[in-house]
């Protein structure tokens, strides 16, 4: 299975972002194809040197260490989204392949299941 989870949401907002983390793990736990798009306000995310309020989530240097420590090296950002909000590949804790927002729709037909 081909699963696709998409990051929208900003760091610390509420648990759903820690929870859907929860499920790229548990996805990448059973073998399947794992594959992370952060766009919108999820690409703070992703930002290096970040400290989390006191929550449990992880932060972004630490989201990093632990989808590669699962194994899962597919990463992608909405460049627009990255671009809107004065961001660059360069300042992200993780390397991520851009995905142009035009292209976007079409990209999404590669997987089998996007939560």
């Amino acid at each position: 299975m081909h699963a696709l989870f998409v990051m929208d949401r900003a760091p610390y907002e509420d648990a759903a972002t820690q929870e859907k983390l929860d499920l790229v793990l548990m996805g990448a736990a059973f073998d399947w194809h794992v594959a992370v798009l952060w766009l919108d306000q999820g690409v703070y995310q992703l930002l290096a040197g970040t400290t989390p309020p006191h929550t449990g989530h992880l932060a972004g240097t630490a989201l990093a260490h632990t989808l590669r420590w699962q194994g899962i090296d597919a990463c992608y950002v909405e460049a627009e989204s990255l671009t809107e909000r004065g961001l660059c590949r360069d300042a992200l804790a993780l390397p991520v392949t851009p995905i142009a927002r035009a292209e976007l729709g079409a990209w999404l037909n590669r997987f089998d299941l996007i939560i």
